[in-house]
């Protein structure tokens, strides 16, 4: 949304009274009112008759970008929602009786394609990002309020990237020039985050969102620790919430810094998003898809289908969608009436080939799987009230090999099987095998 002069809404919560960034926010809504804020439809299906066969191909690409919200996503609106508004509590621009209380943040943990980026992207855009005040309540107060900026991990873990990308924001928010101020005089990187907490400062900066927090796993240490501490250091001095979001493959990373950790323990939970399950949310989720059918006769949402969806995509709402218009696709091609269950699964087959391993591991949850594809696998013991998605089951069957079967007792140790072995020409499965490890089937 573009920035729009400040009108205020009387908070009943004694806490937010009296508070103009809080006032300036939109009113809590309903869930009801909520879903229907966040649902995004495609609506050029009304004109399908006049679409010839190509056309309606091309048009079913659009299908991405639906958005249908479950309960998950109303949980993360309401965390979100909390987190501004707590932020906010005690910067009372107003007041002359803050208190410098820490602030809470939250991380969000979810597998890769289970719509993180999106609902977050979602959840955000229903805020004016920028709101400027003139006066309150007949008080003069002229101010600019930022009330969220999302920023994106850089790849190579390098703090700098990350700093201008927040200067990039602000620019655009503000039509200012700090990005190219800053890069001109090839400032020192204390310089540029003293320079980021007085802008977060000044411009009332809500919420800071940071994403892809998986991409510091595999970089130096030296520039992990400097994102890190640059992280409690915006929390700390500015008094601004943070949302971390990352795939299972950052959880130890949030771990092992002890700091970060201990302030991702607050009364606004973190969330964690785990591959769905064939229950309630994924009914509506597949009705919400198949509205939108290409074929002559539209395919009832019956059972078999929605189980057959939930089978051959594991669960994860990306690789739902894009098989939903592969099965279309194809049914069209085959100049099918309809899409039956014989469709979906041969159109899983033909467009799922690429990522066949990492389904096989969210299909059949195991060490290895999870030691190869982290991003798509949540560790058991953060899942809650959650069931295996599958009756399969696997068992390790260590057997000497060699001469004799050399222990490994954390995924590290595996790690270094499989890459030594790729040194000699090994795949993974080779590796492990090789070295005394097995999987089998029960």
């Amino acid at each position: 949304m573009e920035g729009k002069l400040a009108s205020y809404i009387d908070s009943k919560i004694p806490q937010y009274k009296g508070n103009p960034l809080i006032e300036a926010l939109p009113q809590s809504k309903s869930d009801l009112e909520l879903i229907k804020e966040l649902t995004v439809d495609v609506d050029w299906f009304n004109e399908l008759d006049v679409l010839d066969d190509d056309e309606k191909i091309y048009a079913m690409d659009s299908i991405q970008y639906l958005f249908q919200p479950i309960p998950k996503v109303l949980d993360m609106k309401k965390s979100i929602d909390r987190l501004i508004r707590v932020g906010y509590m005690n910067r009372n621009p107003l007041s002359k009786d803050n208190l410098n209380h820490q602030v809470p943040n939250i991380a969000i943990i979810g597998v890769s394609g289970i719509g993180k980026t999106t609902t977050i992207d979602r959840v955000l855009s229903t805020y004016n990002q920028t709101i400027y005040h003139d006066s309150y309540k007949d008080v003069p107060y002229k101010a600019t309020q930022i009330v969220w900026i999302k920023l994106n991990t850089p790849f190579d873990g390098s703090l700098k990237s990350l700093l201008f990308e927040f200067y990039g924001e602000i620019d655009k928010l503000l039509k200012t020039k700090y990005f190219e101020r800053f890069s001109k005089n090839r400032a020192t990187t204390d310089i540029m985050m003293q320079s980021i907490s007085n802008i977060a400062k000044s411009c009332n900066v809500g919420l800071i969102v940071i994403d892809e927090i998986q991409n510091l796993e595999n970089v130096s240490n030296k520039n992990k620790m400097m994102v890190m501490n640059f992280f409690v250091s915006l929390s700390n001095t500015i008094g601004v919430p943070l949302v971390l979001v990352s795939t299972p493959a950052g959880i130890e990373l949030l771990r092992q810094d002890f700091r970060q950790a201990r302030r991702m323990v607050s009364a606004i939970d973190s969330i964690i998003w785990d591959k769905l399950e064939n229950d309630e949310s994924w009914s509506i989720l597949v009705n919400s898809i198949m509205k939108y059918q290409i074929t002559p006769t539209k395919a009832s949402c019956e059972k078999e289908l929605i189980d057959t969806f939930y089978n051959e995509s594991g669960g994860i709402v990306d690789i739902l969608k894009k098989l939903h218009i592969s099965s279309q696709v194809l049914a069209l091609k085959r100049k099918a009436d309809k899409v039956d269950r014989e469709i979906i699964v041969f159109a899983a087959k033909q467009s799922l080939k690429l990522i066949e391993p990492m389904m096989t591991s969210i299909h059949t949850p195991n060490p290895f799987g999870m030691l190869l594809y982290p991003d798509i696998n949540i560790p058991e013991k953060l899942r809650v009230d959650t069931k295996m998605s599958t009756s399969r089951k696997t068992k390790i069957d260590k057997k000497k090999a060699n001469g004799g079967l050399k222990l490994y007792s954390n995924p590290q140790d595996l790690r270094e099987v499989i890459k030594f072995g790729n040194l000699e020409g090994k795949n993974a499965y080779l590796s492990l095998k090789d070295a005394g490890y097995t999987v089998e089937e029960i």
